[in-house]
């Protein structure tokens, strides 16, 4: 028993690619910094759940690229959780879903937090289920997914006035 648990655990470990996870944080860190974040404590509220958010944003994309993916990696990757079967695609499914539970419950303390992860997580939901196989878009979409990390430590994060949410955002 607890060796079917040791694996259920790494299993998840490495579809979530956890070394990774860690580095998603400092994109809002350096957004916040970059756009002139105070010292606030309050600030400090909005920077934690910043960070949170891009955690489990940067884990709902792993996951959700395995499962766009998972035809492809049956063939080229069958090692994959999700292949391989130690994960199954309706725990993965799961995994999704609890990952967009802690991202949007911290990114409800501001509509502007809200708004950049509602931006993050569309631009992840594009390049993974429609722009990753384009050769041109791919990569700018991949980018995007990337910058608007950036942008949840500056719009979330930072005083901005509404008429500027849209310029910053794209």
């Amino acid at each position: 028993m607890k060796t079917v648990l040791k694996n259920k655990i790494f299993s998840w470990f490495r579809l979530v690619r956890l070394p990774n996870l860690f580095t998603a944080p400092g994109d809002v860190v350096c957004g916040f910094l970059l756009a002139g974040g105070s010292q606030q404590s309050s600030d400090f509220i909005y920077l934690f759940c910043g960070c949170w958010i891009a955690f489990f944003a940067y884990a709902f994309g792993i996951i959700t690229n395995d499962i766009a993916d998972v035809q492809e990696d049956m063939r080229i990757r069958p090692e994959r959780p999700i292949p391989s079967g130690a994960i199954s695609r309706k725990e993965a499914l799961f995994g999704v879903f609890i990952c967009l539970c802690f991202i949007l419950i911290p990114s409800f303390i501001s509509w502007k937090l809200c708004f950049a992860t509602v931006v993050l997580l569309t631009f992840i939901c594009l390049y993974n289920f429609y722009f990753k196989t384009k050769p041109l878009l791919g990569p700018v979409f991949m980018a995007l997914c990337r910058i608007q990390s950036f942008g949840v430590g500056i719009i979330g994060l930072v005083p901005i006035p509404f008429s500027r949410i849209g310029v910053i955002a794209l």
